[in-house]
């Protein structure tokens, strides 16, 4: 999570989308994902977690993540999800 903040600084106005996993070493991917709209609120943002419940869904709406994909997830659904994200 650290390491994914701190390229993001780096090099975040060649990125078109980031995609986060909840689970991650040293910063959970909520701190993340606050850290990555506080440097670009406009990123488009796929949550990825193999479980998340409604209610941890609702709070991380209020950073903004414009989709989410439950583990496990198929190559088709990645790539369905990241092809309507960046044609919008």
């Amino acid at each position: 999570g650290k390491e994914a903040i701190r390229l993001f600084k780096k090099y975040h106005e060649a990125i078109d989308l980031v995609i986060l996993d909840m689970i991650m070493p040293g910063i959970k991917g909520n701190e993340a994902l606050k850290a990555i709209r506080d440097i670009r609120s406009d990123i488009k943002v796929i949550i990825s977690s193999g479980f998340m419940s409604e209610e941890q869904k609702d709070k991380l709406k209020e950073y903004n993540p414009n989709a989410f994909l439950d583990k496990p997830f198929r190559d088709k659904d990645v790539l369905t999800t990241i092809s309507s994200l960046l044609s919008n």
